[in-house]
């Protein structure tokens, strides 16, 4: 009996990482949409978090606060029963910062991501996200 050598050749090696190009392609083509509308619903959930964070401290404080930090870290303010949230939960899920205006155009205060971008405007995961 000839004793032959194990292993792969180059053509079918080619022809599996080919396969496996194919695969990853559809797969990036499928998945990342919806990451981005899981980062938008995300941000949507963070935003009413926050909301709910900025009544509990008029209700410990009496008035609310003039900053989103303020809900993480101590501000001059008597009757702070804080911390009302982690430091992670101000920022959108793209990383930018939640824009805060405790005098609201729009509701009483206006909590606002501006999306992906970071930017005002835009559509879809660029999309402005309000409460």
């Amino acid at each position: 009996m000839k004793k032959g050598h194990a292993g792969f050749t180059l053509v079918e090696l080619m022809v599996v990482m080919v396969i496996l190009g194919l695969l990853s392609g559809l797969l990036v083509v499928k998945v990342l949409p919806a990451l981005e509308v899981t980062k938008v619903k995300t941000t949507r959930l963070k935003i009413a978090k926050i909301s709910t964070a900025i009544d509990r401290f008029l209700l410990d404080s009496g008035s609310r606060p003039e900053t989103l930090e303020a809900l993480v870290t101590r501000p001059d303010v008597e009757m702070w029963m804080g911390p009302y949230l982690e430091a992670d939960e101000i920022v959108d899920e793209w990383g930018n910062p939640i824009h805060y205006l405790a005098q609201g155009r729009v509701k009483e205060f206006d909590l606002l991501s501006y999306g992906k971008d970071g930017v005002p405007g835009g559509q879809d995961a660029n999309a402005d996200i309000s409460n």
